[in-house]
């Protein structure tokens, strides 16, 4: 509760609205929050992207200027596992390197 408080302010939740919430209710209003910050990150990227293109040799796509904001290297490690347990799945392979 100490820490979830803060959060809920920040996030726009006001003092008498916090209380009556369940976890389950709290996390996904958090969650929510974090996909529309995200999204509008992607958002903003694809146009700074048309502004900074004419100005490069190799034009910037909007993925490259967003990406490094969301994706960690922890998420590209777990991806990258989970996309190895794929391919050994769906080319019967064993073992690993």
């Amino acid at each position: 509760m100490r820490y979830a408080e803060p959060i809920a302010y920040r996030i726009g939740f006001k003092p008498p609205e916090f209380p009556r919430l369940t976890p389950l209710e709290f996390y996904r209003y958090l969650e929510a929050s974090d996909e529309r910050r995200r999204l509008q990150d992607y958002r903003v990227a694809y146009f700074i992207s048309w502004l900074m293109s004419p100005q490069l040799k190799k034009p910037i796509e909007p993925h490259e200027i967003a990406d490094p904001l969301w994706i960690t290297e922890e998420d590209k490690v777990k991806n990258a596992k989970k996309e190895m347990e794929y391919l050994k799945k769906v080319f019967n392979l064993e073992g690993g390197a």
